[in-house]
C-alpha cells in the first residue's frame, strides 16, 4: 500500500509539473505571437508616416525612406486592403525574410523584391514576397482576392519606385506550388509576356477578362508585378496576385524624340550648309561682275 501511495503521489506531482510546463510554454507562445503582431503594427505605423506622397516629387519622397534603409526601392498599395508597404531588396532572397525595414530581427520580415529583378522595377515581370499574417498584416490580405465578389470589386493598385508612380490593375489571383517556375523565376520572362498570359489564363482562381485581353494584345508593352505569400492549408502552396500596367519600352540607348525628325536629320543640315555655300558663291560672282562692269564704264 505504501508503494502504491508513493507511486500515486509521484505521478500526481509529475502531472502537475507537466501541466505547469505546458501552460508556461503556451503562455510564452501566445505572448511571443502577440508581440510579433504588435511589432509589425508599430513598424507599419512608423513607416506610413514617411510614405512618399503621390502628389509631390516621388524622388524626394523616397529620401527619408532611404535614410531609414537604403535597400528600400519601392512602395506598393492595394486598394481595398491593408497592403500598403515599402518594398526592399536584399543581396539574396533570405536577407529580409526575417528582418524588418530597420534591420531588426522580425518573424514577420519585410515585403521584398526578388534579388534577380532590377531594383528600378523596369523589368517586364517583377516578383515580390511577403509573409502571410492574420489581422490584415503584411501580405495576409492577398487571400481576400480568392473571394470572387472581393476580386471583382477591388481591381486597382499603385506601385511607386524612386522615379515613377504606376497605377496598376489586378489581373488575377492564383494558388500554385512554390516550385512553379512560371511564377517564381523572374528571369524566365523577357520582353514578351505571351506565355505568362497563357499560364495565368489556364491556372487562375479568378481572372479579369479585360485585363488578360490587354496582356494578350500588348505582350511586349505590359509590365507585370507578382505579389506572393504562403497559402493556408498546404505549406508548399503560394497565393499569388498579379498586377499589370502599360510599360514604356523606350530604350536608354535610344535618343529621345525632340521634335520634327527632318530637323534632327544630319542630311538636312548638310544640304542646308551646301545650298548656303552655293548661294554665297553665286552672290560673290554677281557682286564681282557688277564691280567689273562699273570699272569698264569709267
Amino acid at each position: 500500500m505504501k508503494l502504491l501511495r508513493a507511486l500515486n503521489w509521484t505521478l500526481s506531482r509529475i502531472i502537475i509539473l507537466v501541466t505547469l510546463i505546458v501552460l508556461t510554454l503556451s503562455g510564452y507562445v501566445l505572448w511571443s505571437n502577440y508581440r510579433t503582431y504588435e511589432d509589425v503594427r508599430d513598424v507599419y505605423e512608423n513607416l506610413i508616416q514617411v510614405k512618399p506622397n503621390e502628389d509631390s516629387d516621388v524622388k524626394s519622397g523616397f529620401n527619408e525612406l532611404k535614410e531609414i534603409n537604403p535597400d528600400v526601392y519601392g512602395w506598393v498599395t492595394l486598394d481595398g486592403t491593408n497592403i500598403d508597404y515599402p518594398i526592399l531588396q536584399g543581396e539574396n532572397n533570405m536577407e529580409y525574410i526575417d528582418k524588418d525595414v530597420y534591420g531588426n530581427f522580425s518573424l514577420a520580415g519585410s515585403i521584398f523584391l526578388d534579388s534577380r529583378n532590377n531594383s528600378d522595377f523596369k523589368d517586364s515581370y517583377s516578383l515580390t514576397y511577403g509573409h502571410h499574417m492574420s489581422n490584415h498584416l503584411m501580405f495576409g490580405d492577398l487571400d481576400l482576392y480568392k473571394d470572387k465578389e472581393f476580386f471583382e470589386t477591388n481591381r486597382t493598385a499603385t506601385l511607386m519606385s524612386e522615379t515613377d508612380i504606376t497605377k496598376m490593375t489586378v489581373l488575377a489571383v492564383l494558388q500554385v506550388p512554390d516550385s512553379t517556375d512560371e511564377i517564381f523565376d523572374p528571369s524566365l520572362w523577357g520582353e514578351d509576356l505571351t506565355d505568362l498570359a497563357i499560364y495565368i489564363q489556364n491556372n487562375a482562381i479568378h481572372i479579369w477578362d479585360d485585363a488578360i485581353k490587354e496582356l494578350f494584345d500588348n505582350p511586349t508593352t505590359t509590365q507585370a508585378v507578382a505579389l506572393a505569400t504562403c497559402s493556408d492549408g498546404n505549406t508548399g502552396d503560394r497565393t499569388v496576385v498579379i498586377l499589370i500596367a502599360h510599360r514604356d519600352l523606350v530604350s536608354e540607348d535610344t535618343p529621345p524624340d525632340t521634335g520634327d525628325s527632318l530637323f534632327n536629320s544630319p542630311i538636312f543640315w548638310f544640304m542646308l550648309i551646301f545650298i548656303s555655300l552655293i548661294g554665297l558663291i553665286i552672290l560673290g560672282i554677281l557682286i564681282f561682275k557688277k564691280d567689273d562692269k562699273k570699272k569698264r564704264s569709267v
